[in-house]
């Protein structure tokens, strides 16, 4: 969701804030570049995505998500859990 531009979280305090800010500003820099290597007939499909690129940003999600996941696993150990299990509620 970060990359994509749809993080909900905001930040618990003005240092997240500004922290999450930069990161999309960042982002937009990162996305600007890719635009601008982009073919011309390809670059037209992105017309007016400018300056936040969220239709870009959403088509290279999903042609490299499963690279990112990779990257985020591939030195876990075989034992190690992305999520934490929740200790059982009794009713």
């Amino acid at each position: 969701d970060i990359i994509r531009g749809k993080d909900l979280f905001l930040g618990y305090n003005e240092g997240d804030k500004a922290q999450k800010i930069k990161l999309q500003n960042s982002l937009k820099d990162i996305f600007k570049k890719i635009y601008d290597q982009l073919k011309s007939n390809v670059r037209t499909q992105y017309n007016g995505d400018n300056p936040e690129y969220y239709k870009l940003r959403e088509d290279w999600w999903e042609a490299n998500r499963q690279k990112v996941w990779k990257a985020l696993t591939c030195e876990a150990p075989h034992d190690a859990h992305y999520f934490r299990l929740r200790a059982a509620v009794s009713a």
